[in-house]
Protein backbone atom coordinates (compact mmCIF):
# COMPACT_ATOMS: atom_id res chain seq x y z
CA UNK A 1 0.00 0.00 0.00
CA UNK A 2 1.06 3.47 -1.43
CA UNK A 3 0.04 6.93 0.04
CA UNK A 4 0.07 9.67 -1.83
CA UNK A 5 -0.66 13.08 -0.28
CA UNK A 6 -1.62 15.76 -2.42
CA UNK A 7 -3.72 19.46 -2.09
CA UNK A 8 -6.34 18.96 -4.65
CA UNK A 9 -8.02 15.64 -6.02
CA UNK A 10 -5.42 14.33 -8.58
CA UNK A 11 -6.53 13.15 -11.61
CA UNK A 12 -5.59 9.10 -12.62
CA UNK A 13 -2.79 10.56 -15.15
CA UNK A 14 -1.16 12.54 -12.50
CA UNK A 15 -1.20 10.07 -10.20
CA UNK A 16 -0.14 7.48 -12.27
CA UNK A 17 2.28 9.62 -13.74
CA UNK A 18 4.25 10.27 -10.25
CA UNK A 19 4.37 6.74 -9.12
CA UNK A 20 5.82 5.89 -12.34
CA UNK A 21 8.87 8.73 -11.79
CA UNK A 22 8.87 7.07 -8.05
CA UNK A 23 9.62 3.78 -9.40
CA UNK A 24 11.91 4.60 -11.59
CA UNK A 25 14.37 6.63 -9.37
CA UNK A 26 13.77 4.12 -6.87
CA UNK A 27 15.01 1.20 -8.90
CA UNK A 28 17.84 3.30 -9.69
CA UNK A 29 19.08 4.99 -6.60
CA UNK A 30 21.93 2.80 -5.81
CA UNK A 31 23.08 4.10 -9.84
CA UNK A 32 26.21 6.86 -10.23
CA UNK A 33 23.77 8.32 -13.23
CA UNK A 34 21.08 10.53 -13.05
CA UNK A 35 18.19 9.67 -14.24
CA UNK A 36 16.27 12.09 -16.75
CA UNK A 37 12.68 11.69 -17.74
CA UNK A 38 11.10 12.56 -21.34
CA UNK A 39 7.75 12.71 -21.07
CA UNK A 40 5.08 14.86 -23.81
CA UNK A 41 1.74 13.29 -22.07
CA UNK A 42 -0.91 15.47 -20.98
CA UNK A 43 -0.50 16.31 -17.30
CA UNK A 44 2.55 14.70 -16.90
CA UNK A 45 4.49 15.86 -14.05
CA UNK A 46 7.16 18.94 -13.83
CA UNK A 47 10.45 19.28 -11.75
CA UNK A 48 13.97 18.85 -11.98
CA UNK A 49 15.45 16.46 -14.63
CA UNK A 50 11.67 16.09 -16.34
CA UNK A 51 11.65 17.25 -20.08
CA UNK A 52 9.16 17.54 -22.72
CA UNK A 53 11.06 16.44 -24.97
CA UNK A 54 14.04 13.13 -25.45
CA UNK A 55 16.37 15.99 -27.41
CA UNK A 56 15.96 18.63 -24.12
CA UNK A 57 16.89 15.47 -21.86
CA UNK A 58 19.83 14.54 -23.95
CA UNK A 59 21.13 17.76 -24.30
CA UNK A 60 20.79 18.33 -20.10
CA UNK A 61 22.45 14.69 -20.00
CA UNK A 62 26.18 14.27 -19.22
CA UNK A 63 28.17 11.26 -20.22
CA UNK A 64 26.89 7.83 -18.56
CA UNK A 65 23.15 9.84 -17.74
CA UNK A 66 20.15 7.45 -18.53
CA UNK A 67 17.22 9.19 -20.21
CA UNK A 68 13.88 7.41 -19.59
CA UNK A 69 11.27 8.25 -22.76
CA UNK A 70 8.10 7.46 -21.11
CA UNK A 71 5.01 5.58 -23.43
CA UNK A 72 2.87 8.15 -25.39
CA UNK A 73 0.93 7.90 -28.22
CA UNK A 74 2.39 11.20 -29.43
CA UNK A 75 6.13 10.82 -31.46
CA UNK A 76 9.13 12.65 -29.16
CA UNK A 77 10.46 14.01 -32.51
CA UNK A 78 14.21 13.73 -33.60
CA UNK A 79 17.11 13.37 -31.69
CA UNK A 80 20.63 13.69 -32.40
CA UNK A 81 23.26 11.89 -29.87
CA UNK A 82 26.64 13.58 -29.59
CA UNK A 83 27.71 11.72 -26.06
CA UNK A 84 27.54 8.62 -24.48
CA UNK A 85 24.30 7.51 -23.11
CA UNK A 86 21.55 5.21 -21.95
CA UNK A 87 17.83 6.15 -24.05
CA UNK A 88 15.31 3.47 -22.75
CA UNK A 89 11.64 3.38 -23.47
CA UNK A 90 9.14 0.83 -22.59
CA UNK A 91 9.89 -1.97 -24.73
CA UNK A 92 6.93 -3.70 -26.40
CA UNK A 93 4.75 -6.94 -24.98
CA UNK A 94 4.76 -5.10 -21.62
CA UNK A 95 1.24 -7.25 -20.66
CA UNK A 96 0.34 -3.14 -19.80
CA UNK A 97 -3.75 -2.69 -20.85
CA UNK A 98 -2.37 0.27 -23.04
CA UNK A 99 -0.19 -0.70 -24.90
CA UNK A 100 1.81 2.91 -25.33
CA UNK A 101 5.02 3.03 -26.95
CA UNK A 102 7.91 4.88 -26.54
CA UNK A 103 8.42 6.56 -29.78
CA UNK A 104 10.48 8.72 -31.66
CA UNK A 105 11.56 10.07 -35.01
CA UNK A 106 15.09 9.82 -36.70
CA UNK A 107 17.87 9.14 -34.49
CA UNK A 108 21.79 10.39 -35.52
CA UNK A 109 24.37 8.68 -33.40
CA UNK A 110 26.96 11.75 -34.25
CA UNK A 111 29.93 13.79 -32.67
CA UNK A 112 29.90 17.45 -31.35
CA UNK A 113 31.42 19.83 -33.42
CA UNK A 114 34.44 20.05 -31.70
CA UNK A 115 35.31 16.90 -31.18
CA UNK A 116 35.30 16.74 -27.94
CA UNK A 117 32.72 13.73 -27.58
CA UNK A 118 30.87 11.53 -29.68
CA UNK A 119 27.53 8.83 -29.38
CA UNK A 120 30.70 6.27 -28.22
CA UNK A 121 29.47 3.51 -25.87
CA UNK A 122 25.67 4.64 -26.28
CA UNK A 123 22.79 2.08 -25.56
CA UNK A 124 19.18 2.04 -27.31
CA UNK A 125 16.98 -0.07 -25.59
CA UNK A 126 13.36 -0.33 -25.93
CA UNK A 127 12.73 2.39 -28.54
CA UNK A 128 10.28 2.83 -31.81
CA UNK A 129 12.13 4.71 -34.34
CA UNK A 130 12.08 5.93 -37.49
CA UNK A 131 15.65 5.88 -39.54
CA UNK A 132 19.22 5.40 -37.34
CA UNK A 133 21.74 7.41 -38.82
CA UNK A 134 24.53 5.60 -37.53
CA UNK A 135 28.46 6.99 -37.16
CA UNK A 136 26.92 10.82 -39.04
CA UNK A 137 29.59 13.34 -38.65
CA UNK A 138 29.18 16.74 -37.61
CA UNK A 139 31.76 19.30 -38.80
CA UNK A 140 34.95 18.08 -39.26
CA UNK A 141 35.22 14.47 -37.71
CA UNK A 142 38.01 12.32 -36.28
CA UNK A 143 35.92 9.75 -34.50
CA UNK A 144 35.29 6.09 -34.61
CA UNK A 145 32.08 5.11 -33.30
CA UNK A 146 32.30 2.23 -31.19
CA UNK A 147 30.82 -0.11 -28.68
CA UNK A 148 27.07 1.02 -29.53
CA UNK A 149 24.15 -1.44 -28.53
CA UNK A 150 20.67 -0.79 -29.92
CA UNK A 151 18.36 -3.35 -28.79
CA UNK A 152 14.94 -4.60 -28.38
CA UNK A 153 14.10 -2.13 -30.67
CA UNK A 154 11.86 -1.23 -33.89
CA UNK A 155 13.03 1.07 -36.86
CA UNK A 156 12.66 1.74 -40.55
CA UNK A 157 16.22 1.58 -41.61
CA UNK A 158 19.76 1.92 -40.16
CA UNK A 159 21.56 4.12 -42.62
CA UNK A 160 25.72 5.13 -43.73
CA UNK A 161 26.94 7.41 -46.19
CA UNK A 162 29.94 8.17 -47.39
CA UNK A 163 32.26 9.94 -45.54
CA UNK A 164 30.54 8.79 -42.16
CA UNK A 165 32.90 7.49 -39.19
CA UNK A 166 34.52 4.06 -39.27
CA UNK A 167 32.55 1.49 -36.98
CA UNK A 168 33.94 -0.73 -34.04
CA UNK A 169 32.33 -3.24 -31.98
CA UNK A 170 28.55 -2.21 -32.97
CA UNK A 171 26.19 -4.52 -31.69
CA UNK A 172 22.35 -4.93 -33.19
CA UNK A 173 20.39 -7.21 -31.18
CA UNK A 174 16.58 -8.37 -30.88
CA UNK A 175 15.15 -5.79 -33.15
CA UNK A 176 13.06 -5.50 -36.02
CA UNK A 177 14.52 -3.49 -39.23
CA UNK A 178 13.38 -3.30 -42.48
CA UNK A 179 16.82 -2.61 -44.23
CA UNK A 180 20.34 -2.10 -43.58
CA UNK A 181 22.04 0.68 -45.67
CA UNK A 182 26.28 0.50 -45.04
CA UNK A 183 27.47 2.72 -48.11
CA UNK A 184 31.68 2.46 -48.25
CA UNK A 185 31.51 1.97 -44.52
CA UNK A 186 35.04 0.59 -42.90
CA UNK A 187 33.34 -1.19 -40.41
CA UNK A 188 34.84 -3.70 -37.66
CA UNK A 189 33.56 -5.84 -34.95
CA UNK A 190 30.08 -5.91 -35.77
CA UNK A 191 27.73 -8.07 -34.47
CA UNK A 192 24.50 -8.56 -35.97
CA UNK A 193 22.13 -11.49 -33.63
CA UNK A 194 18.56 -12.39 -32.93
CA UNK A 195 16.71 -9.71 -35.37
CA UNK A 196 13.74 -9.85 -37.72
CA UNK A 197 15.16 -7.80 -41.00
CA UNK A 198 12.33 -7.70 -43.38
CA UNK A 199 14.59 -6.38 -45.97
CA UNK A 200 17.78 -7.08 -45.98
CA UNK A 201 21.11 -5.50 -46.01
CA UNK A 202 23.67 -3.64 -48.69
CA UNK A 203 27.05 -2.87 -47.81
CA UNK A 204 29.56 -1.18 -50.19
CA UNK A 205 26.32 1.31 -52.02
CA UNK A 206 27.31 4.67 -53.39
CA UNK A 207 23.72 6.88 -53.80
CA UNK A 208 22.78 7.57 -56.95
CA UNK A 209 19.58 8.97 -59.11
CA UNK A 210 16.66 7.21 -58.24
CA UNK A 211 14.90 5.26 -60.37
CA UNK A 212 12.28 2.76 -61.05
CA UNK A 213 12.13 -0.05 -58.63
CA UNK A 214 15.16 1.05 -56.79
CA UNK A 215 13.15 2.56 -53.77
CA UNK A 216 16.80 3.54 -51.96
CA UNK A 217 18.05 5.76 -54.41
CA UNK A 218 21.19 3.47 -54.36
CA UNK A 219 23.74 1.99 -57.24
CA UNK A 220 25.71 -1.07 -56.68
CA UNK A 221 29.29 0.21 -56.25
CA UNK A 222 32.64 -1.47 -54.52
CA UNK A 223 33.77 0.14 -51.51
CA UNK A 224 33.89 0.22 -47.86
CA UNK A 225 35.42 -2.36 -45.77
CA UNK A 226 33.52 -5.53 -43.45
CA UNK A 227 35.86 -7.21 -40.94
CA UNK A 228 35.42 -9.76 -37.95
CA UNK A 229 32.00 -9.37 -38.14
CA UNK A 230 29.37 -12.23 -37.23
CA UNK A 231 25.48 -12.40 -39.06
CA UNK A 232 23.99 -15.02 -36.47
CA UNK A 233 20.63 -16.52 -35.43
CA UNK A 234 18.54 -13.83 -37.18
CA UNK A 235 15.70 -14.44 -39.53
CA UNK A 236 16.03 -12.47 -43.05
CA UNK A 237 12.64 -11.93 -45.02
CA UNK A 238 14.89 -12.26 -48.80
CA UNK A 239 14.05 -9.95 -51.97
CA UNK A 240 17.14 -10.42 -53.66
CA UNK A 241 18.59 -7.41 -52.38
CA UNK A 242 20.97 -8.02 -49.73
CA UNK A 243 24.44 -7.40 -51.10
CA UNK A 244 28.04 -7.37 -49.33
CA UNK A 245 30.55 -5.21 -52.21
CA UNK A 246 32.74 -4.34 -49.40
CA UNK A 247 36.07 -5.69 -49.00
CA UNK A 248 35.11 -8.54 -46.72
CA UNK A 249 37.58 -10.76 -44.20
CA UNK A 250 36.64 -12.70 -41.35
CA UNK A 251 33.00 -12.56 -41.84
CA UNK A 252 30.67 -15.20 -40.39
CA UNK A 253 27.19 -15.96 -41.50
CA UNK A 254 25.66 -18.73 -39.20
CA UNK A 255 22.62 -20.21 -37.69
CA UNK A 256 19.75 -17.61 -39.23
CA UNK A 257 16.81 -18.68 -41.18
CA UNK A 258 16.68 -17.31 -44.76
CA UNK A 259 13.25 -17.53 -45.74
CA UNK A 260 11.62 -16.62 -49.47
CA UNK A 261 10.59 -12.94 -49.99
CA UNK A 262 7.72 -12.81 -47.22
CA UNK A 263 8.43 -16.52 -46.26
CA UNK A 264 6.89 -17.53 -50.40
CA UNK A 265 9.53 -19.12 -52.76
CA UNK A 266 11.61 -17.44 -55.67
CA UNK A 267 14.09 -15.26 -54.03
CA UNK A 268 17.67 -15.77 -53.88
CA UNK A 269 20.69 -15.42 -50.68
CA UNK A 270 22.31 -12.29 -52.45
CA UNK A 271 21.90 -10.17 -55.43
CA UNK A 272 25.38 -9.41 -55.72
CA UNK A 273 29.44 -9.81 -54.39
CA UNK A 274 30.14 -11.93 -51.64
CA UNK A 275 34.01 -13.79 -51.03
CA UNK A 276 35.78 -15.10 -48.01
CA UNK A 277 32.92 -15.43 -46.09
CA UNK A 278 32.07 -18.52 -43.89
CA UNK A 279 28.51 -19.42 -44.25
CA UNK A 280 27.43 -22.07 -41.63
CA UNK A 281 24.63 -23.90 -40.11
CA UNK A 282 22.15 -21.80 -42.45
CA UNK A 283 18.42 -22.60 -42.93
CA UNK A 284 17.75 -21.48 -47.19
CA UNK A 285 13.62 -21.77 -47.13
CA UNK A 286 12.61 -20.82 -49.97
CA UNK A 287 15.46 -18.99 -50.58
CA UNK A 288 18.30 -20.03 -52.84
CA UNK A 289 21.47 -20.26 -50.98
CA UNK A 290 23.55 -18.51 -54.75
CA UNK A 291 23.69 -15.30 -55.76
CA UNK A 292 22.23 -13.40 -59.40
CA UNK A 293 25.20 -11.36 -59.93
CA UNK A 294 28.57 -10.02 -58.77
CA UNK A 295 31.44 -11.87 -57.57
CA UNK A 296 30.58 -15.19 -55.46
CA UNK A 297 33.49 -16.75 -54.63
CA UNK A 298 35.84 -18.59 -52.20
CA UNK A 299 32.87 -18.56 -49.21
CA UNK A 300 33.13 -22.07 -47.57
CA UNK A 301 29.49 -23.31 -47.08
CA UNK A 302 29.15 -25.85 -44.15
CA UNK A 303 25.99 -28.00 -42.52
CA UNK A 304 23.52 -25.53 -44.25
CA UNK A 305 20.35 -27.03 -45.23
CA UNK A 306 18.43 -25.74 -48.45
CA UNK A 307 14.64 -26.74 -48.99
CA UNK A 308 12.16 -25.72 -51.58
CA UNK A 309 14.24 -23.24 -53.47
CA UNK A 310 14.89 -22.30 -57.36
CA UNK A 311 18.34 -24.01 -56.94
CA UNK A 312 18.95 -25.86 -53.60
CA UNK A 313 22.39 -26.79 -54.08
CA UNK A 314 25.36 -26.56 -51.38
CA UNK A 315 27.48 -25.39 -51.97
CA UNK A 316 26.51 -23.10 -54.62
CA UNK A 317 28.75 -23.04 -57.56
CA UNK A 318 29.42 -19.39 -57.59
CA UNK A 319 30.78 -17.28 -60.74
CA UNK A 320 34.55 -17.00 -60.34
CA UNK A 321 36.89 -19.50 -58.72
CA UNK A 322 34.21 -21.26 -56.90
CA UNK A 323 32.95 -22.31 -53.52
CA UNK A 324 33.39 -25.21 -51.56
CA UNK A 325 31.65 -26.78 -48.16
CA UNK A 326 30.87 -29.92 -46.63
CA UNK A 327 28.00 -31.36 -44.40
CA UNK A 328 25.42 -29.58 -46.22
CA UNK A 329 21.83 -30.67 -46.13
CA UNK A 330 20.55 -30.55 -49.88
CA UNK A 331 16.37 -29.86 -50.84
CA UNK A 332 14.85 -31.37 -46.89
CA UNK A 333 12.29 -30.08 -45.51
CA UNK A 334 13.43 -28.35 -42.05
CA UNK A 335 10.23 -29.66 -40.24
CA UNK A 336 9.48 -26.47 -38.81
CA UNK A 337 7.07 -26.38 -36.09
CA UNK A 338 4.74 -24.04 -37.57
CA UNK A 339 5.99 -21.96 -40.39
CA UNK A 340 4.51 -23.82 -43.48
CA UNK A 341 6.66 -23.76 -46.95
CA UNK A 342 5.13 -20.84 -49.35
CA UNK A 343 3.15 -19.07 -46.48
CA UNK A 344 3.93 -15.55 -45.60
CA UNK A 345 5.76 -14.49 -42.74
CA UNK A 346 4.25 -14.23 -38.87
CA UNK A 347 5.04 -13.58 -36.18
CA UNK A 348 3.29 -16.04 -34.62
CA UNK A 349 4.87 -18.47 -36.66
CA UNK A 350 6.91 -21.21 -34.74
CA UNK A 351 10.72 -22.11 -36.31
CA UNK A 352 11.41 -24.52 -33.41
CA UNK A 353 12.11 -27.83 -34.86
CA UNK A 354 9.86 -31.20 -34.73
CA UNK A 355 11.84 -34.40 -33.40
CA UNK A 356 12.39 -35.45 -37.12
CA UNK A 357 14.09 -32.75 -38.42
CA UNK A 358 17.17 -33.12 -40.24
CA UNK A 359 18.31 -29.77 -39.02
CA UNK A 360 18.40 -31.28 -35.42
CA UNK A 361 21.49 -31.14 -34.19
CA UNK A 362 22.66 -31.36 -37.00
CA UNK A 363 24.78 -28.24 -36.89
CA UNK A 364 28.84 -27.97 -37.09
CA UNK A 365 29.10 -27.08 -33.42
CA UNK A 366 26.36 -30.23 -32.70
CA UNK A 367 23.15 -27.61 -31.85
CA UNK A 368 20.72 -27.28 -34.40
CA UNK A 369 21.06 -25.69 -37.61
CA UNK A 370 18.87 -22.49 -37.88
CA UNK A 371 18.47 -19.69 -35.72
CA UNK A 372 17.32 -22.60 -32.65
CA UNK A 373 20.57 -23.60 -33.09
CA UNK A 374 24.34 -21.91 -32.35
CA UNK A 375 25.85 -19.36 -30.08
CA UNK A 376 22.37 -17.36 -29.52
CA UNK A 377 19.56 -19.91 -30.25
CA UNK A 378 15.74 -18.34 -30.46
CA UNK A 379 14.06 -21.19 -28.17
CA UNK A 380 10.76 -19.20 -28.26
CA UNK A 381 9.50 -20.23 -31.83
CA UNK A 382 10.13 -16.76 -33.25
CA UNK A 383 11.51 -13.58 -31.88
CA UNK A 384 9.40 -11.53 -30.02
CA UNK A 385 10.75 -8.39 -28.89
CA UNK A 386 9.74 -7.49 -24.88
CA UNK A 387 9.79 -5.26 -22.19
CA UNK A 388 13.23 -3.33 -21.10
CA UNK A 389 14.93 -2.97 -17.69
CA UNK A 390 12.77 -0.06 -17.19
CA UNK A 391 10.07 -0.71 -14.08
CA UNK A 392 6.35 -0.86 -15.28
CA UNK A 393 2.87 -0.60 -13.46
CA UNK A 394 1.01 -3.30 -14.27
CA UNK A 395 -2.77 -2.24 -12.83
CA UNK A 396 -3.20 0.84 -10.55
CA UNK A 397 -6.49 1.41 -8.31
CA UNK A 398 -7.35 4.50 -6.39
CA UNK A 399 -10.32 5.16 -3.91
CA UNK A 400 -13.19 6.29 -5.59
CA UNK A 401 -13.63 9.48 -3.76
CA UNK A 402 -10.52 11.37 -2.70
CA UNK A 403 -11.14 14.19 0.22
CA UNK A 404 -8.92 16.95 -0.09
CA UNK A 405 -6.45 17.26 2.17
CA UNK A 406 -6.45 13.57 2.74
CA UNK A 407 -3.94 10.66 2.02
CA UNK A 408 -4.59 8.82 -0.89
CA UNK A 409 -5.59 4.88 -0.48
CA UNK A 410 -4.22 2.96 -3.83
CA UNK A 411 -3.11 -0.90 -4.27
CA UNK A 412 -0.41 -0.56 -6.86
CA UNK A 413 0.78 -3.74 -8.59
CA UNK A 414 4.36 -2.89 -10.40
CA UNK A 415 7.31 -5.01 -11.92
CA UNK A 416 11.17 -4.83 -12.55
CA UNK A 417 12.00 -6.69 -15.62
Amino acid sequence: MIEVRNQQRPTNNETMKTLTLLLAFSAFAASAQTIRIADNNPNAPTGPNIYATVQAAHDAAVAGDIVFVQPSLTSYGGVTVNKQITLRGIGFNTGKDLSYTSTVGDIALTNRADNSSNASGTIIDGIAMNFLYIGNPTGSFTYTLSNVTIKNSTMNSIWRFTGYAPLQNITLTRNTIYFLLFVEASSDGLQIYQNVITGGMQFGIVTSVPGAGNPCNCAVSAGGTLTSSIISNNIFLQASNTIFNSNVSSLIITNNNFLGGNNVSGSRFLSGKLTDAIVSNNIFHGCAPNSSTGSFERNVFTNNLSFGTTNNALPPAGTGVGNTGSNNLINLDPLFVNAPYNTAYAGTMNFNLQAASPAKNAGSDGTDIGITGGAYPITTGNILLGPTAAPVIMSFNPAAMVPQNQPVKTNIKAKAN
